[in-house]
């Protein structure tokens, strides 16, 4: 007489004929849906020229592989804005020249690397050129001859008393020098504050140079300045700090910030 054997494994049962062993089937259990892994940005170049434009594209990478376009969903964050835009869709525009890097999130997961992005001149625009030349030491050199080489040939310039040399600013300007020690503290941003008040020439270049020899080995200066509604931020660095742009009002609000220096030598040129 022939017998069925009936196993029964995890809610699975298996028939098993007469004389064949029996075997069980292991349920699939269902699969976990895939993450977003990480954001990766692309880009056509990473030099592009001022006032341009260039698309960039976010991909999210997935757990299980896939790479698909969320750039629509994407938010961008911009280290220097000054240097580049970039509206929600990834449209990117080259505002001045300089560099940055671009980070982009999606369901706040970062890029694990920023997009460096370098903006550049267009070949032939004219600029100015500012330069403070400096012994090893920081202090001034009078006399010295810089010469630059550019596509219009060779130009040569001898440095000032206080070691500058400058392309010179369109219209008439006064060099002013000022040695001072910090009066104020600005205890929420660390530093040392000084203020002062020029009253200038709209449309002409304010160039300035702080620098200081009663400052620490790391400490650090820095030029700020407003006019017109808008605000200038000098470039800042060990004991010493430069500023230079367009006056747009016949006023200027100077403010020199000190990182563990207590006095500086301030050198500017105001437009007349």
């Amino acid at each position: 007489m022939c017998r069925l054997a009936v196993t029964v494994l995890l809610a699975a049962t298996t028939v098993a004929a007469c004389g064949e062993r029996p075997s069980a089937v292991q349920p699939t259990a269902p699969g976990a849906p895939p993450y977003v892994d990480h954001t990766e940005i692309e880009g056509p170049q990473q030099a592009i020229v001022v006032g341009s434009t260039a698309q960039l594209n976010v991909f999210a990478v997935m757990s299980d592989g896939t790479r698909p376009d969320v750039t629509r969903d994407a938010t961008f964050t911009v280290i220097d804005e000054r240097v580049v835009t970039v509206a929600p869709a990834g449209f990117a525009t080259a505002k001045t020249s300089g560099s940055t890097g671009i980070f982009a999130s999606y369901r706040n997961v970062f890029t694990r690397l920023g997009y460096g992005i370098r903006v550049i001149e267009p070949p032939g625009r004219p600029f100015r050129l500012s330069v403070v030349v400096r012994d090893d030491h920081g202090g001034a050199i009078a006399g010295a001859r810089v010469t630059s080489t550019g596509e219009d040939g060779v130009r040569h310039a001898i440095s000032d008393g206080n070691g500058f040399a400058l392309v010179p600013n369109p219209g008439a300007f006064i060099e002013r020098r000022v040695e001072q020690y910090f009066d104020e503290f600005d205890y929420t941003a660390g530093d040392a504050v000084w203020h002062t008040r020029i009253a200038t020439r709209a449309g002409g270049f304010f160039d300035a140079a702080v620098e200081s020899d009663n400052c620490d080995y790391n400490g650090t200066l820095q030029i700020v300045a407003r006019s017109g509604g808008l605000a200038f931020t000098g470039v800042s660095g060990y004991c010493y700090g430069r500023l230079r742009f367009v006056v747009p009002a016949e006023d200027i609000e100077l403010t020199v910030r000190g990182f563990k220096a207590t006095s500086f030598r301030l050198t500017y040129r105001e437009p007349r």
